[in-house]
């Protein structure tokens, strides 16, 4: 059962964000019935000479000089770290242990040993994501593949690819409650509108090894991400071809349950169906306390995010879509939720924006006078003190405990 709370509040000042637009990258975008366009613009809210230093909160702090000594970390704790070269990070996953890892355009596996990034193993494919079970079980998508690590020690861990049933295509979106209950997703990058839904259960003989294709496969939806929480079950969203324009696709699996059911969400109140729902779609998240976040594009060009929230421990949802109707600014790439209160969303420019509830902040995280415009692809959160933001080049831990 859900319920509906529509309106642009939750006094979001969303001279926001939201901006998520254009297609930057594009294995977060589906086929659409034309290309998708590349926006980018001065924040909403904020006027062009802002804008620059909006992009790192504190462009203008102390010089290294000022400091004494070169910088490690902005003002906000967002200690810099170095990315070997000519590496873009598109996804990154913590172990909760220290050990953070994280996957790469260039077919990289790079494994932070709680010093420094190293390349652990390589690939001859782009790497789309990056999820484990713990610190010696960790999955990673590509293009066209699915890569298991498998070890007696976090270092010492060796990736070889499985064979999985159905027909090829990537994987870009790994969520699981434990190591023999994961799910891994991926659409067909072409105009098919098709895809795969696996799920593993536990080591296996045979074909797929431990792999099954889930029946909600059958459906045509260009799948994007899952998600989930031990309350609420299993989340998927994507994206369908409908004759209206394209469909936003939240499917649940409850806990218990045998199959998957499909969840109605709100569009923009102000717009009436079908334009008013997402015909566009580029993140989710799912937080400790049951909290479900999506953000897309409807289908008359309002930036936004959808939030659902859970009184009752996942078993029922009240789903708030938020907007502010004003121009774009730089495409937003990712989102980690923490709880209803602590979300991040990072992306192009330097973007790296928090909401705490109330509004939307922009993340200090230059350590000289200089911004930083490189784009962020990929958030990992644990907890409000142990966040990571990576992109093209960069890799940023914020610890506060730094705070110069």
């Amino acid at each position: 059962m859900n319920r509906f709370v529509m309106g642009t509040g939750l006094g979001l000042g969303l001279a926001f964000v939201l901006t998520f637009v254009g297609c930057a990258d594009s294995n977060e975008t589906p086929p659409a019935s034309s290309p998708p366009e590349q926006e980018a613009g001065v924040l909403p809210g904020v006027d062009a000479s802002a804008v620059d230093s909006g992009a790192d909160a504190n462009a203008d702090a102390r010089t290294d000089a000022e400091a004494g000594s070169p910088r490690e970390c902005s003002d906000d704790g967002f200690c810099h770290t170095t990315v070997p070269p000519k590496q873009t990070i598109r996804s990154i996953w913590g172990d909760r242990q220290g050990v953070a890892w994280a996957v790469t355009d260039e077919g990289a596996i790079l494994r932070w040993d709680g010093a420094a990034w190293s390349v652990h193993q390589t690939f001859s494919e782009a790497l789309l994501t990056v999820w484990g079970s713990g610190p010696t079980d960790i999955w990673v998508g590509s293009g066209t593949s699915l890569y298991h690590g498998e070890g007696t020690t976090s270092a010492g861990l060796t990736f070889a690819q499985v064979d999985l049933p159905g027909d090829t295509t990537q994987i870009k979106s790994i969520w699981g409650t434990g190591p023999n209950d994961i799910w891994a997703i991926g659409p067909v990058n072409d105009f098919t509108w098709q895809g795969r839904v696996l799920h593993y259960t536990g080591p296996g003989t045979g074909k797929g090894g431990g792999w099954t294709l889930d029946p909600v496969s059958t459906q045509r939806v260009f799948w994007n991400k899952v998600v989930g929480t031990p309350n609420s079950g299993v989340w998927l969203a994507g994206v369908r071809s409908a004759l209206s324009g394209n469909e936003f696709v939240v499917l649940r699996k409850e806990v218990g349950a045998d199959a998957f059911t499909q969840v109605t969400v709100p569009g923009d109140p102000k717009v009436p169906n079908p334009a008013g729902n997402f015909w566009r779609f580029w993140g989710a998240s799912a937080s400790s306390d049951d909290t479900i976040w999506f953000f897309g594009k409807t289908g008359s060009g309002t930036l936004g995010f959808i939030r659902g929230t859970s009184a009752d421990s996942g078993a029922t949802f009240t789903w708030t879509f938020f907007n502010d109707g004003r121009a774009p600014a730089p495409q937003m790439q990712a989102i980690w939720g923490t709880t209803a209160n602590d979300a991040w969303f990072v992306g192009d420019y330097g973007r790296v924006r928090h909401w705490d509830g109330t509004s939307f902040t922009q993340s200090a995280i230059t350590i000289t006078k200089v911004p930083v415009i490189d784009p962020f692809y990929a958030v990992w959160a644990n907890g409000a003190d142990d966040v990571w933001v990576a992109g093209k080049g960069v890799a940023f831990h914020k610890d506060p405990s730094k705070k110069p």
